[in-house]
């Protein structure tokens, strides 16, 4: 495949992921009201739910204090039992809070759904030859790919060559720079550099390009820059928050101009 169609393509993904986020700005909004509720203890989190258990073959741990210290919660904690959501859905919708007294809407979305990551985690142990007691991230420092990252103090095409992410098809070194640069599941971003990543951190973005670039994609290009993608607030685990954003429907009656610029 040339250069020029690597291109292409991956402007086109670029295009289908901003039509993704569209897709989630359809969702209903949440009906219920928490800044009425009471703040109560609800079901303690297990760490399966959000995937910290499998960290640092993860997205990060940014936001996990909020869902430990309630000011994440979802729209299902509000019935009698205080049940999580199933963890068979792919995203769900919610609100948080920095102070206790304002909720915003978020959503909180997956990196793959149960059965993709799943079927992900087995093909790693199957590569480990790991049937019994596998650890992803064991599997995973063993391999020429993360030896290499381990040692690299700036992300270089190389080092992402191979990887599946249409992202990562024909990247350049200032695209890399800006991913490293803007990453904020680090210490201290804001270096084109990785002399300030932890061994974790160099895994969990490793993790994150080679599974679902979504994540990334929301941090190197924000909302605040006039890009058309809703706010990274942070993730835990295998899933990531980001504010929620206005319904498409609103847009109907808009002028022709912000039609266009939406489309």
């Amino acid at each position: 495949m040339d250069y020029q169609l690597r291109c292409w393509l991956y402007h086109l993904y670029m295009l289908l992921s901003h039509l993704l986020i569209l897709n989630f700005s359809c969702l209903p909004k949440p009906s219920f009201s928490l800044e009425s509720l009471p703040i109560t203890a609800n079901s303690t989190f297990d760490k399966s739910f959000l995937g910290l258990d499998k960290c640092n073959a993860c997205i990060g741990t940014s936001i996990c204090k909020k869902f430990f210290k309630e000011e994440i919660r979802f729209e299902s904690w509000l019935s009698f039992h205080l049940k999580l959501p199933s963890n068979y859905q792919t995203y769900y919708l919610g609100r948080y809070t920095d102070d206790g007294k304002k909720w915003k809407p978020i959503i909180v979305s997956r990196l793959l759904s149960q059965k993709q990551g799943v079927e992900s985690d087995k093909r790693i142990c199957d590569f480990g030859l790991k049937k019994d007691n596998c650890s992803i991230e064991n599997i995973l420092r063993g391999t020429d790919r993360v030896y290499k990252w381990m040692k690299a103090d700036r992300l270089t095409p190389d080092l992402v060559q191979g990887l599946s992410s249409p992202m990562l098809w024909c990247p350049s070194q200032r695209l890399l720079d800006r991913i490293v640069r803007r990453y904020v599941e680090v210490l201290d971003a804001g270096s084109i550099l990785m002399k300030h990543f932890t061994e974790k951190d160099k895994l969990r973005l490793l993790y994150t390009l080679s599974v679902n670039t979504h994540p990334i994609i929301l941090q190197v290009f924000p909302g605040s820059e006039g890009w058309p993608f809703p706010r990274y607030l942070g993730s835990c685990g295998r899933t990531i928050v980001i504010a929620s954003t206005q319904p498409i429907k609103t847009f109907y009656n808009s002028t022709p101009d912000v039609v266009a610029d939406i489309a």
